[in-house]
């Protein structure tokens, strides 16, 4: 196997940060031999916009309308699934049901990249703090996250290296409360494939996915998906899908083959 011929991780230009029509990512798709393609742009909260990272809530339906219209279009082509990647935030758990009942979603996933401080504002987790205080506050939503049983999956669960210069002791440790906490809520974890198309240069850390964690990983037996974590449409070249599948064949990973799998509804 080269690919899953799926993906459910794909940005839209709402978000602020991703390029290309919604169309352009389907097409790059189809190209590129999927038969699945999951759209998941950044999670839109409304009254609380955070501009270049996740689009107004003013732009949900809009979002919602196109991709329902292109599953449409395409349906003797590819599969095309509506969904949102999340942060966990506390006391948004009915907010995550009322996108999953009233708005239609076929899935969520589950992202972390900032959480909301004591100030009731969003806040980067790595932005002026010890990046070992950083990786534990990040751990610790992440895991609250996997408890709600709403997400299909964990993007990017090792996203935090970049902020380490060494896999040291604590790394492993965090990586196997990762492990513990995803074998125990049965949550699949994500090879993601942003971290290698060369924007994590600018960091002085290591890149995602890294093959140490993937390595703990197996020990576990852990489901494991891949997400391309499209940001244009272009990052559907199978040529970063097979690294991901070196990953998944030289650790024997649990790879989640069928896209159906992951759906919680």
């Amino acid at each position: 196997m080269k690919q899953l011929d799926y993906n459910i991780h794909t940005h839209t230009f709402r978000c602020g940060h991703a390029r290309g029509t919604d169309e352009e990512y389907v097409l790059a798709a189809i190209k590129n031999g999927f038969k699945v393609v999951g759209f998941s742009d950044h999670m839109m909260v409304k009254g609380r916009p955070q501009n270049g990272i996740r689009g107004d809530y003013s732009l949900i339906d809009n979002y919602i309308s196109c991709i329902n219209a292109l599953k449409e279009k395409y349906k003797d082509q590819i599969t095309i699934l509506l969904g949102m990647e999340c942060e966990y935030f506390p006391k948004m758990h009915d907010y995550y049901e009322f996108l999953l009942k009233e708005k239609g979603l076929d899935f969520l996933i589950l992202g972390q990249h900032c959480y909301i401080n004591s100030d009731d504002q969003y806040e980067w987790y790595f932005d002026n703090r010890d990046p070992y205080e950083a990786i534990d506050l990040y751990v610790e939503d992440m895991i609250k996250g996997m408890q709600l049983g709403l997400f299909s999956y964990v993007c990017h669960p090792d996203y935090f290296v970049r902020h380490l210069t060494a896999f040291d002791d604590k790394a492993v440790e965090i990586t196997r409360r990762i492990c513990e906490a995803a074998k125990k809520y049965d949550i699949p974890l994500e090879i993601n494939l942003n971290g290698i198309r060369g924007w994590y240069l600018k960091y002085s850390g290591f890149h995602y996915p890294y093959p140490d964690f993937w390595g703990i990983v197996s020990e576990y037996g852990v489901k494991v998906t891949i997400g391309v974590d499209a940001h244009n449409p272009g990052d559907f070249d199978i040529a970063d899908h097979e690294y991901a599948m070196e990953l998944v064949n030289q650790y024997h990973l649990n790879l989640v083959t069928n896209y159906k799998d992951l759906l919680k509804k």
